[in-house]
């Protein structure tokens, strides 16, 4: 819109940087499919908040109809059957009686009446339904065998059962037999072709006729056949391709009859698929196995493959036994409840509201943004949010977040988002009562924290009863830097601006005037507070954070003298950056080669509090330019970013092309939008495993904690990790909780910053 151009306008102009030349088009924020999970928990388990309770277990095969009301889900057991109305969350027993197997005749209706077919001891019975109910219309006595798959088509429903191959007319139950051997499976293509899978072949029959066979291949003799396995399951898509289960992979037999495979070196994350179903975006195939529900977008999704395992979309137990899609929704049963699994059309704009939603229900502690805690799994309404011992980095990063929000439309709603997280990074920093120096976090008086020799009570003027941890370490003073350097320069000529650059200079004065030190209210430099060269330069033991390090006070004096109207406080600062980028000292040349990539001290947490800072450095030079140390910066972001580029990162490419990196092609901005799409809805930690997945391609290299062949070689969309903040690795396979809910920073404020440089329009 023309806010944005305007504001992207400002900061070419500004800045100076070669963006005009730039090798990529920015990402139109169109309607992308965001994947949301109903979750429902069978009888006897233990309640999660929010996903309905069951009235009974043990569910053997579930199918869908959708009908103008919504969605139903027909679930049937080892006991009944079951009619689920997903909108209302109700459930209906509808069949008071054991059946092997439940159809839905058409998967839509025009009404909110539907047809069922049941077979139970080989016989056959059709009904007609409501949400409220069934009532029996036709039983046929015959006895065609135990039902095994099943597909429809109009008013035919085709069976493979253990007594043969079946064809039903599900008006008049008649059933007119394909064959009299036993079948696995069945699926019907749109030539008419009716394909019958067993352990031994799978046979293509026409008009009733058998016209040509393929062999299975059999496991246990290691006898050869076109499909690699049992057929388990069988669909075929609008274009005829013939999708295939077996227990080593999906075959697909092409319209011409060429059959093709597909396991983990094409990226299918689990073997063992038994059940599959085709949705209608994009004809997208969903794979069911004992190790968690896969699916395969076919070439249309990046990646082309999905992994669901765990409680993010599956209700407790990844375990698939049963699977049915309609439209876009698909249901899945699981040995612990199911799973309701729905398309909906997002914007990354839609997708920011819900966090801002977030991040003000359960993340707003007087302004102070921290991950909040549950005492039971998933408990979202117990939720909450504490001190954290790095609550200045995580606020500043909705504070920059909302600033450039702001800046792009100055609404009441943005503008009482920066007052709200603006006031929380100037707290930190008045309740100690010490001018630049800020503490960890701080708590008003009645509120509790965990016990350590770190907390002080607040002697500030209007904050009697506040407590505060002080020991700031530098991931703070990055924060804050980062925090008030956004705010000062998008928002210039505002409050937001003028209060933004008085804490920044007393920030970076109280540490260049304490001989670069961090001086806590101790009287001694913090732990980790240091940027003197005698640390830096001089000692073993601080080699990690020598580029980092310097980069960092390099980047807070440059912003301030660029900032500050006071001369005195400009020539200060200026005597303390000659002096650091000396022949002496070289700090300049300390930012060279910043990134330590060593894979057994590759950290993480410094490419956060070394990407904040080159934001800082950039802004800096682009308001007071320094041709001396011009390309040096160049070439420490040139160099940092290519290490980080593969981790296809929103924040760390957003950060780049801000700071003028001119490397950046289509696929890095491209890749923001990709990391902001996958991020999960959900930002509980719920428990995730890909250790089991045969897709990962394990890295052999020793990482910082001395364990090898830990980490995955590629990068997995947010959905499928734990990670919930760039300070982690994104490599981890395993972990989470569910007991966590991590703030929306990490997501807001590179989104926000991507739309204000025009990455994203």
């Amino acid at each position: 819109n023309k806010g944005e151009q305007a504001v992207l306008s400002l900061w070419v102009a500004l800045a100076g940087w070669a963006l005009l030349a730039q090798a990529w088009e920015p990402v139109k924020d169109e309607p992308y499919l965001e994947l949301l999970s109903q979750r429902f928990l069978n009888k006897g388990e233990q309640a999660v908040e929010g996903w309905m309770p069951l009235e009974f277990s043990n569910v053997t095969q579930v199918d869908l109809v959708t009908l103008p009301s919504g969605v139903v889900v027909v679930a049937t057991t080892a006991e009944a059957v079951y009619l689920i109305d997903v909108a209302k969350q109700t459930q209906v027993l509808a069949i008071n009686e054991p059946v092997d197997r439940t159809i839905v005749v058409s998967p839509t209706s025009s009404s909110d009446h539907f047809d069922l077919v049941t077979i139970a001891n080989g016989r056959l019975q059709g009904l007609s339904c409501t949400t409220a109910g069934c009532q029996t219309d036709k039983i046929d006595t015959g006895d065609i065998g135990k039902p095994l798959r099943h597909h429809c088509v109009d008013s035919k429903v085709y069976l493979a059962t253990t007594n043969g191959a079946w064809i039903i007319d599900a008006s008049t139950l008649a059933a007119t037999a394909l064959r009299n051997t036993p079948a696995l499976s069945v699926a019907v293509c749109p030539s008419g072709s009716v394909f019958v899978g067993d352990n031994n072949k799978v046979t293509e029959y026409q008009d009733g006729t058998a016209v040509r066979f393929e062999w299975v291949t059999d496991l246990p003799s290691a006898s050869g056949g076109v499909y690699d396995g049992p057929a388990l399951d069988m669909v075929c898509d609008s274009q005829g391709y013939l999708l295939v289960a077996t227990p080593v992979c999906v075959n697909v037999r092409r319209p011409d009859g060429v059959v093709e495979r597909f396991d983990f070196d094409s990226g299918m994350p689990m073997n063992n698929s038994q059940l599959l179903s085709l949705d209608s975006n994009q004809e997208g195939l969903w794979v069911g196995t004992p190790q968690g529900l896969l699916r395969w977008s076919r070439g249309h999704d990046d990646p082309d493959w999905r992994f669901f395992y765990g409680s993010r979309y599956l209700p407790l137990d990844s375990n698939v036994t049963g699977l049915s899609t309609s439209g876009l929704t698909t249901v899945v049963a699981t040995r612990s409840g199911l799973a309701v699994l729905t398309w909906q059309n997002w914007t990354l704009a839609e997708k920011a509201e819900h966090y801002i939603d977030i991040a003000l229900k359960r993340h707003n502690r007087h302004g102070l943004s921290e991950e909040c805690n549950m005492p039971v799994f998933g408990q979202l309404s117990q939720c909450k949010s504490g001190p954290s011992d790095n609550s200045g980095l995580w606020t500043s990063l909705l504070a920059a977040a909302f600033a450039q929000a702001y800046a792009l439309e100055p609404s009441s709603k943005h503008a009482e988002l920066l007052t709200t997280y603006q006031g929380g990074m100037e707290l930190l920093v008045n309740v100690t009562d010490i001018k630049g120096l800020m503490a960890r976090s701080c708590t008003a008086p009645g509120e509790g924290h965990t016990p350590d020799v770190h907390w002080r009570n607040s002697s500030a003027a209007g904050l009697s009863g506040w407590q505060f941890k002080c020991d700031a370490s530098s991931d703070e003073v990055v924060g804050h830097m980062f925090a008030h350097t956004v705010i000062a320069t998008v928002n210039n000529a505002t409050s937001y601006a003028t209060r933004s650059i008085e804490f920044l200079e007393n920030i970076v004065t109280y540490i260049v005037k304490n001989g670069l030190y961090l001086i806590d209210v101790t009287g001694k430099p913090t732990r980790w507070g240091v940027w003197s060269p005698e640390y830096i330069n001089g000692n073993r033991s601080w080699s990690d954070n020598r580029g980092v390090n310097s980069l960092q006070i390099l980047a807070y004096i440059q912003i301030a003298s660029a900032l500050t109207t006071d001369e005195a406080v400009r020539k200060l600062l200026d005597q303390a950056y000659a002096n650091l980028t000396s022949q002496v000292n070289q700090y300049d040349q300390n930012l060279l080669n910043n990134k330590i990539e060593s894979p057994d001290d590759n950290n993480y947490s410094d490419d956060e509090l070394t990407f904040l800072p080159f934001l800082t450095f950039a802004y800096g030079l682009s308001l007071s330019p320094n041709p001396n140390i011009q390309a040096t910066f160049a070439a420490s972001l040139e160099r940092t970013w290519q290490f980080v580029r593969p981790l296809r990162s929103a924040p760390w490419n957003a950060i780049y092309v801000a700071s003028g990196g001119e490397s950046a092609a289509q696929q890095d901005v491209d890749s923001i939008a990709w990391n902001l799409r996958t991020w999960p809805l959900e930002l509980i930690n719920w428990p995730v495993t890909n250790t089991i997945r045969r897709d990962i391609v394990l890295n052999p290299e020793g990482d910082r904690s001395n364990t090898y062949n830990n980490d995955a070689m590629q990068i997995l969309p947010a959905y499928e990790r734990d990670q919930l903040r760039w300070n982690s690795n994104p490599h981890d396979l395993d972990g989470g909780s569910g007991t966590m809910e991590g703030d929306p920073g990490a997501w807001l404020m590179p989104y926000y910053m991507a739309r204000y440089h025009g990455m994203i329009v």
